[in-house]
Parts: structure tokens; C-alpha cells; sequence
């Protein structure tokens, strides 16, 4: 991977926790996370102007035009997604009451957001990502997490989690309740078993 492919990654990558980080944002009315999204903002700029400038450099060394076309037109499609972020952000950031009902359509739609603080007692602290199976035994994928000041956007799998660790998880309403209890060490088994019934678990 060169370092034009790199950078669009980092893009993208970028760009779509800023929109989980905006939606939380909004359900939570949480003015610190979408302070974070207009900062993730700058970056995914200051990303997309490196982008250019090393593409407009490889076009007139390679003659590559249509590469070159394909590069930007794609940075330009995954900054507009940063700036669709960007403007939920903003809607808390004025303090614009949104109406029950569609912080609710977000949270019932086939993907729910899950903010969480890791307890001392959880099988998940002091284990790293990679070791807790949580993303494969629950459908839970941890997106962000903030330790004190400090925000950890996009953690690896050998992020550690530590007791009083507030999570972003991004996964399946079904497991909500589950995803609840592991980090309030409330039960120390990771694998989620759904209910015979098809009933999602919401029970904390």
C-alpha cells in the first residue's frame, strides 16, 4: 500500500467514526464528543490537502490523469461525510433541542450506538481488545474510548481497556443488555446467547 492508498484510508476511516461520534453526540446531547467531531474535522482536511498535493505531484511525474481523477474524486466523497458529521455536531453544539423520536429512530435502526464506562469488576479491564472476543462473541465493536482528557479514536485490537474507561461501541440492538452487564461486571461471559424467543436483550 503506497502512501496516496495510506492516506485515503486514513480518510475514510476517520470520516466514518466522526458520523458514529456525531450520532452519539446527538443521543446523548454530549457537548465534549461533538467538540471531538469538529477537531476530527480539521484533521480529515488537513488529511485530504496532503492527499492532493501528493497526487498533483505523482500526475505530473506519472501522466497518470485518470488515477489522479479517482484519488481526489474519492477524498472529496468521504470529506462530505465529514462535513454531514460535522453538522449534527453542530445541532448540539447550539444547544438545537432534537425531538425524542428521532434520537429513538436512531438508536431501533439496524445499528446501535452504546456509550459504557468499563467497572473495575469487568472481565473486559486490563485485557486487551484482540483478547476480549467482543467484537466476534457479542457483535459489539469498540469505536472510541476515552480515559480522562485523552480520546482514543478508532483503538487497535492491542488497545487495553481500563477500569473507568468510557467506551463507544458501535453493534446489534439484540446484544444491547449483554454489551451492559460485561462492562458493569455484571456477568463475566462474553459470548452472547440470544433469547429463544428473538427478543432483543436490553436488560442491564
Amino acid at each position: 500500500m503506497d502512501e496516496t492508498e495510506k492516506l485515503l484510508l486514513q480518510v475514510k476511516d476517520t470520516s466514518e467514526i466522526m458520523l458514529d461520534l456525531a450520532y452519539s453526540s446527538l443521543i446523548f446531547s454530549d457537548r465534549e464528543i461533538a467538540d471531538e467531531v469538529l477537531l476530527l474535522a480539521d484533521y480529515v482536511k488537513e488529511l485530504n490537502s496532503q492527499l492532493e498535493e501528493i497526487v498533483i505531484e505523482r500526475v505530473s511525474r506519472d501522466k497518470d490523469l485518470n488515477r489522479a481523477i479517482t484519488y481526489i474524486r474519492l477524498s472529496r466523497a468521504m470529506e462530505d461525510i465529514a462535513d454531514s458529521a460535522e453538522k449534527i455536531a453542530d445541532v448540539v453544539l447550539r444547544d438545537i433541542k432534537v425531538h425524542p423520536v428521532l434520537a429513538e429512530s436512531i438508536l431501533e435502526s439496524g445499528t446501535s450506538i452504546a456509550r459504557e464506562v468499563i467497572a473495575p469488576g469487568s472481565v473486559l479491564a486490563g485485557t486487551r481488545l484482540r483478547e476480549t472476543s467482543l467484537a466476534t462473541d457479542t457483535g459489539w465493536f469498540v469505536i472510541v474510548v476515552k480515559r480522562g482528557q485523552k480520546w482514543i479514536i478508532g483503538p487497535d485490537g492491542e488497545a487495553v481497556l481500563e477500569p473507568g474507561d468510557t467506551i463507544f461501541a458501535r453493534g446489534p440492538l439484540e446484544s444491547r443488555g449483554h454489551l451492559c452487564r460485561l462492562c458493569r461486571g455484571r456477568t463475566q461471559q462474553v459470548q452472547f446467547v440470544p433469547d429463544p424467543s428473538g427478543e432483543p436483550d436490553l436488560r442491564c
